[in-house]
């Protein structure tokens, strides 16, 4: 039986100058901007290694990322189709998000919090019903999550050189 379709009901979709990709979709809300990339460009099926056509799109992604002005952390999630069993799908979209934080770090990110997380077939985009949906569901999103708090928490978490203050 298809899980639930996930959607994003406060997303917009926009058009970065970065993103030069039909293969990519880029969705906003408040706080987080989502690059969803089609599995099938990223990966051969049943696969983890990254594609060489991948690496283009990923350096479009890194480069619209670090153009922005606010801080934040990246969020990786791979994602299959319902073929195979829940614990090979596991496993795979998590080798999968790995594969995409470790080139986004060996090229540029270094100093941006990346977290992985593989969520197998759980949150699929479209049904599970035909081989179109299935592709599209092979997928692994990027999620840059918006720290408008960051330059507070670094101000603050930073001693005075005047020393302690009094109330």
């Amino acid at each position: 039986p298809d899980l639930p379709v996930i959607r994003f009901p406060d997303a917009i979709t926009i058009k970065l100058p970065e993103i030069t990709s039909d293969d990519v979709e880029v969705q906003e809300t408040e706080d987080q901007t989502i690059y969803r990339i089609s599995g099938t460009v990223l990966f051969d099926f049943d696969r983890a290694d990254l594609r060489p056509e991948a690496l283009d799109i990923l350096d479009e992604i890194r480069a619209a990322i670090e153009n922005r002005d606010e801080s934040g952390t990246i969020e990786i999630a791979g994602h299959t189709d319902s073929s195979g069993s829940d614990e090979y799908n596991l496993a795979l979209s998590e080798r999968r998000a790995d594969s995409v934080q470790g080139y986004l770090q060996q090229h540029g990110l270094k100093d941006v919090a990346i977290r992985t997380e593989g969520l197998g077939e759980s949150q699929p985009r479209l049904p599970n019903s035909s081989s179109a949906n299935r592709s599209r569901n092979r997928r692994v999103d990027i999620t840059f999550v918006t720290r408008a708090d960051a330059e507070i928490e670094k101000t603050v978490s930073q001693p005075d050189p005047a020393g302690p203050k009094k109330f």
